[in-house]
């Protein structure tokens, strides 16, 4: 019975020490993660057009990656159903939103 509790115990807890990956080995998977490298694509244009200026082109691509960001966001479960609330609320209100944008347009060419 203490050979089963010592070998009760090697099991649950373990014998040999915990390894855990180095600071640098964390860093490195950190920075190559897909969602990591999206958002330093998504960050570079502002970054490269301190330095250099480019307009248009390859910026406008970069630009637009920005907006993956946002789709990830609202994949998360954390925000699962308040989008579905907002858009549930957007499509049930659609008539009155119509009639908004007819009057903001109607003031903006009124003025």
């Amino acid at each position: 019975s203490r050979k089963n509790q010592t070998a009760l115990v090697a099991v649950v807890v373990g014998l040999g020490p915990i390894r855990l990956p180095s600071p640098l080995f964390r860093v490195i998977h950190f920075f190559f993660a897909p969602a990591n490298l999206v958002d330093l694509v998504a960050i570079l244009p502002g970054v490269l057009g301190t330095f250099v200026d480019i307009d248009g082109g390859g910026f406008v691509v970069l630009r637009l990656i920005r907006l993956t960001r946002l789709f990830r966001v609202l994949r998360s479960r954390s925000f699962i159903e308040p989008v579905i609330i907002i858009g549930r609320t957007l499509s049930q209100s659609t008539s009155a939103l119509n009639i908004l944008m007819f009057n903001l347009l109607l003031g903006v060419v009124i003025s």
